[in-house]
């Protein structure tokens, strides 16, 4: 007889991913703009214009941007994309320009060389800043979270 494999994603393992990128995205941008300085302020800034430019294809997968520039995931609509159309949530997620994607780039960017953005090393917003960047970096939780 002929063996049968199906392999089907797990829609409610990538929906948790993504809402735990989603919390840790808008952890990482409400410190860096509750804490404005010589560093987190570019960083912020950076960040806001990735998210401003995926925004729209966010909204059709169920993670809509407030005004305070923070994301907000409705479960079913998120669940719905992921099961009609797998591709195009991976693509705004861990895509070339996906969320996950550009956030990592713009850390990796930040902790290779951050004395092109801080000139007071010393600054305690700043410092604080370094150490928030490396904690997400080095946790992973800029990293692809679907692929």
């Amino acid at each position: 007889d002929p063996v049968t494999i199906t392999i089907e994603a797990e829609e409610s393992t990538i929906s948790t991913k993504v809402q735990n990128l989603v919390s840790t995205w808008n952890s990482l941008f409400d410190f860096l703009t509750d804490n404005p300085g010589e560093l987190t302020t570019p960083i912020a800034n950076k960040l806001n214009k990735v998210a401003g430019t995926i925004a729209t294809g966010l909204r059709g997968i169920g993670i809509d941007r407030g005004t305070d520039g923070l994301f907000a995931v409705d479960e079913t609509d998120l669940e719905t994309a992921i099961e009609d159309n797998l591709t195009k949530v991976q693509d705004l997620i861990a895509g070339p320009a996906g969320l996950a994607t550009t956030s990592r780039r713009i850390s990796r960017d930040f902790l290779s060389a951050p004395s092109r953005y801080v000139t007071h090393p010393k600054n305690p917003v700043s410092s604080s800043a370094l150490r928030w960047m490396r904690y997400y970096e080095t946790r992973g939780l800029l990293l692809d979270t679907i692929g």
